[in-house]
C-alpha cells in the first residue's frame, strides 16, 4: 500500500460516521469527568479549564490513534510477532448507520 493510500485510509476511518460518534460520546464522557475532578478540587464548576483539559485529551486521542492505524495498517501475522492484520473494510448496506469498520 502506497503512503497516500494508507493515509487516505486512515483518514476515511478516523472521520468515519461511526468514529465520530465515538468522538463525541468520548468527549462528553471526559468534559463531565475534568468538570467533577475540578468540582471536587476547588468546589466550583470550572468550565473553561475543563474544556482545555478535555480538548487537549481528545486531541492527542485522535492524534495517537491516527498513528495507531497508519503504523499497523496493513501488516500480516507473523508467528514470531503474533500480530493481527487491521483491515477497514465499508459495509455495502445502506441500512448501516456507521458505514466503515476497522476489523483487527
Amino acid at each position: 500500500m502506497t503512503i497516500t493510500g494508507k493515509l487516505k485510509t486512515v483518514l476515511r476511518h478516523v472521520f468515519s460516521k461511526k468514529t465520530i460518534g465515538y468522538i463525541l460520546l468520548s468527549l462528553l464522557w471526559t468534559m463531565i469527568a475534568v468538570m467533577f475532578w475540578n468540582y471536587t478540587a476547588t468546589g466550583k464548576l470550572v468550565l473553561f479549564e475543563s474544556l482545555e483539559i478535555t480538548l487537549t485529551i481528545m486531541g492527542g486521542k485522535l492524534i495517537l490513534y491516527g498513528i495507531w492505524d497508519w503504523v499497523h495498517l496493513g501488516h500480516k501475522p507473523t508467528p514470531e510477532t503474533g500480530a493481527r492484520v487491521v483491515t477497514i473494510v465499508t459495509n455495502g448496506d445502506a441500512d448501516d448507520r456507521f458505514g466503515e469498520y476497522c476489523i483487527l
